[in-house]
């Protein structure tokens, strides 16, 4: 059996005489029922969005590290693939040799290092 109530019988739960309402101003009523109906749809696809949401949200930081060729300090650690922020705003992957960045070596300011979260 569904916990779920129609909108009569919720306007009946709450000590709203339906069947006076419905013979005094049916258009009232009609309406009424309508905007419940309505709301109750909204709300459903809400719910449904949210679990979705809760469902496909998975916890990540990124960590940019400024990057100065000049200061060791800030290059990465290893040879692999890093997302990177250039001067001009751009963001995409970039290779890091050991050495040096394969492309735009003097337009990169900012690299972080993406792992896969743990599933």
């Amino acid at each position: 059996m569904s916990d779920l109530k129609t909108p009569r019988q919720i306007l009946r739960d709450n000590n709203v005489n339906v069947t006076v309402l419905e013979n005094q101003n049916p258009q009232l009523l009609n309406r009424v029922l309508c905007s419940m109906n309505a709301y109750a749809k909204i709300y459903h696809k809400r719910m449904k969005l949210e679990t979705k949401i809760e469902q496909l949200t998975i916890p990540s930081v990124i960590n940019w590290v400024a990057f100065d060729f000049d200061i060791i300090n800030t290059r990465p650690p290893e040879y692999g693939k890093y997302l990177i922020t250039r001067k001009d705003g751009k963001i995409h992957w970039e290779t890091w040799n050991g050495s040096g960045w394969a492309y735009n070596h003097k337009e990169i300011r900012f690299w972080a290092h993406i792992t896969p979260p743990d599933l």
